[in-house]
């Protein structure tokens, strides 16, 4: 019975590390196409407002479902598959890099929180 608390809270923590990680690249990525394509208007305020609009959102959106994924596993697995369906609706695709870039790791996380259970989980969060 310890063991596979171990293992569960092994694979836990893996999902959160992937999801900080993804979440990281997604910020970084957010960033510099903000002041690649987009600080054009004259007041800082709508700058930043379209910043997180348009190219931080989806950081923001992945790490809201990590979070539901931390605290409810069984309902944030659930909510992986479905962005992952999602993904597989909006790309129309299932042989391009679409599958394995994006199909592929969402339903592989939500598999690692349905099953894994990172704790202590203030420390995850």
């Amino acid at each position: 019975m310890k063991k596979q608390f171990r293992n569960r809270q092994i694979l836990g923590w893996i999902a959160v590390g992937l999801s900080t990680a993804i979440s990281c690249v997604w910020a970084f990525w957010g960033i510099i196409e903000n002041f690649h394509e987009g600080w054009y208007f004259e007041s800082w305020l709508s700058n930043v407002g379209m910043m997180f609009v348009q190219y931080l959102s989806p950081m923001l959106i992945f790490m809201v479902v990590t979070l539901i994924s931390i605290y409810w596993p069984r309902f944030g697995g659930s909510l992986h598959a479905i962005i992952a369906l999602l993904a597989i609706w909006f790309f129309q695709a299932f042989s391009n890099a679409a599958t394995f870039l994006i199909i592929l790791p969402l339903i592989g996380m939500g598999a690692m929180y349905w099953f894994g259970r990172p704790q202590p989980r203030k420390v995850a969060v």
